[in-house]
């Protein structure tokens, strides 16, 4: 912390302690300006950085989304589609050891593949339909 200036109480005259020294009262100035990432690393902050990785993985899929299904995603499409993986809504494809599943699901009149990500409860990435073709 830094110190912005000192201020001494003389409403009732200034303080002293039992040495006779003056007690000076000190306003603190803002926090220094941390890195980015350095205010994740404590226990604490781990909440915060996991929701950080989340929205980078939805930046992510619907960039994906669009480049290779042609769909302008936003937030609550992404949500929808984490909450129909997660209810058994979209057709199960394949698993991963990572905790990611591979689904299917009609979307927009378009049959879509994409990646969920069960620990984090996201959409990590949209698949090419050539993978999994018939």
């Amino acid at each position: 912390m830094y110190l912005r200036y000192a201020s001494i109480s003389l409403r009732m005259g200034p303080r002293r302690d039992f040495r006779g020294f003056l007690l000076v009262r000190y306003c603190m100035a803002s926090k220094k300006p941390r890195k980015q990432n350095q205010r994740y690393k404590n226990a604490i902050g781990q909440k915060s950085a996991r929701r950080i990785n989340r929205e980078a993985l939805h930046k992510h899929a619907t960039r994906r989304a669009y480049q290779r299904y042609g769909l302008v995603l936003e937030y609550k499409h992404i949500c929808w589609l984490c909450h129909q993986a997660k209810n058994g809504v979209a057709e199960f494809v394949e698993s991963n050891n990572q905790g990611r599943s591979v689904f299917k699901i009609e979307f927009i009149y378009r049959t879509v593949y994409y990646v969920f990500d069960h620990s984090l409860f996201a959409v990590v990435t949209f698949l090419p339909q050539e993978k999994y073709k018939d």
